[in-house]
């Protein structure tokens, strides 16, 4: 048996997710997209696949002939995560019979896309170790309430999934990301030697890397808090 030391480089699986027009499809305009949502068209990315799949069935197709033919793009970038669960929701309810997954008896209807995102997870797996690509699932966010014990319950970022598929992707994914806005203050002078800090009509982006009351976030490499793009995220996983 052979042992090794120190770091594996490998692919890397990665979550990005963020409020809705950041700027998430543009952030991966250098991998292979998979527009779920049909709304790339006015984005100059690198490859995108030619047909936007209308079931789970047909993205799984899509995900086999990658398996057995590869491409040319550092990666593959699904857009959205949160679309696909859609589709994974219609396969279920047409399994069962059903219109929607509130439908299934005792609430199993969220539990039921846990196999289906599981077999999906194996294919990207797969993908990775047979041709070297990132794979990176585009998602967007939602508020969702918090509970932990000692602490009253708070509210923050997530990706928006169902409460079984957020939890597994996060626990597959290398890294989930949290892209985001911060207001941009000023110091204005009041009378009487005060200040107060004042927004101004201005927005910066930046990428939270790491877990906080704000939001869900994770990294395995070390990552700084912050990032200031994706950009800097996919430069590190060449330095």
């Amino acid at each position: 048996m052979a042992i090794i030391k120190g770091k594996r480089s490998r692919p890397r699986r990665c979550m990005l997710y963020g409020v809705h027009g950041i700027g998430k499809s543009t952030a991966v305009k250098d991998f292979l997209l998979v527009d779920l949502e049909d709304g790339s068209g006015d984005i100059d990315v690198a490859a995108r696949w030619d047909s936007v799949p209308q079931s789970y069935e047909e993205f799984k197709a899509i995900i086999g002939e990658l398996i057995r033919d590869g491409f040319e793009a550092p990666g593959l970038a699904i857009d959205t995560a949160d679309w696909l669960e859609y589709l994974l929701a219609k396969e279920v309810c047409r399994a069962e019979g059903v219109k929607t997954l509130a439908e299934v008896p005792y609430g199993k209807g969220p539990a039921m896309l846990v196999p289906l995102w599981e077999h999906l997870l194996d294919g990207f797996e797969r993908l990775s170790a047979k041709h070297g690509k990132h794979v990176v699932l585009l998602c967007h966010s939602q508020i969702m309430t918090v509970r932990r014990p000692g602490l009253e319950s708070f509210q923050r970022y997530e990706p928006a999934l169902t409460k079984e598929t957020s939890k597994l992707i996060q626990e597959w994914a290398d890294e989930v990301l949290f892209y985001r806005y911060r207001d941009v203050l000023k110091t204005e002078k009041e009378g009487f030697g005060k200040e107060r800090k004042v927004a101004l009509d201005v927005r910066e982006r930046y990428i939270q890397t790491s877990e906080t009351m704000i939001a869900a976030a994770k990294n395995r490499l070390g990552l700084p808090d912050e990032l200031s793009n994706f950009g800097e995220y996919l430069a590190r996983l060449t330095s």
